[in-house]
């Protein structure tokens, strides 16, 4: 697969990982193909949130935590793609991102055991809010893609900061290609 990519003269290439993200994040098949990429080109991570589901405050937020996981197990920049942007809107998220106490109000209005520890959670994940690059994008109308795509060409100047000893490989490789996976998922509704 990576021969192959190496013969395309393409500025990106989008990699659509299999299954879930939790089987395929945690799998052994899944860190082969996330390290190949990454030792061969400049690789982003690209997690992708629905929008209209993150509406709510608990989804919004396991949402969250899977995307921190991910990044520190891959140690590779990271990307979250709001999608169905067409749909709804993902400024909500943005600011419930810079501003704890906006997504606390959000949260306030459920009081079960996950919108507890959703509250608690949303001081802890205000440092990973920083350093954490998104964008909004629709698949069906392709608005947000040329912000989506803008997002990928400065990642990768992000990962030295989070982690150094990843970002010296990735800045030593030449070649205008970036892998980016995309990895979908879809958070079960509750009722």
């Amino acid at each position: 697969m990576i021969q192959l990519c190496e013969q395309k003269d393409v500025e990106y290439i989008l990699v659509d990982t299999p299954g879930q993200i939790e089987i395929f994040t945690w799998s052994a098949s899944g860190a082969i193909v996330t390290e190949a990429f990454a030792s061969s080109f400049p690789t982003v991570v690209c997690y992708v949130c629905d929008t209209p589901r993150c509406m709510k405050p608990n989804v919004f937020m396991s949402n969250m935590l899977q995307a921190v996981s991910i990044l520190y197990k891959c140690q590779l920049p990271l990307i979250l793609a709001f999608n169905k942007v067409d749909v709804a809107g993902h400024e909500f998220a943005l600011e419930w991102m810079a501003d704890f106490e906006t997504f606390q109000e959000a949260v306030d209005a459920d009081s079960s055991y996950s919108s507890n520890l959703a509250r608690s959670l949303c001081l802890v994940l205000d440092e990973f809010y920083q350093n954490l690059k998104c964008a909004g994008v629709s698949a069906v109308t392709g608005q947000g893609m040329d912000q989506f795509f803008e997002v990928c060409r400065f990642a990768p100047a992000h990962l030295a900061k989070l982690f150094p000893h990843r970002g010296r490989t990735i800045s030593a490789k030449l070649g205008p290609l970036v892998a980016a996976g995309c990895w979908w998922l879809e958070a079960p509704t509750r009722t």
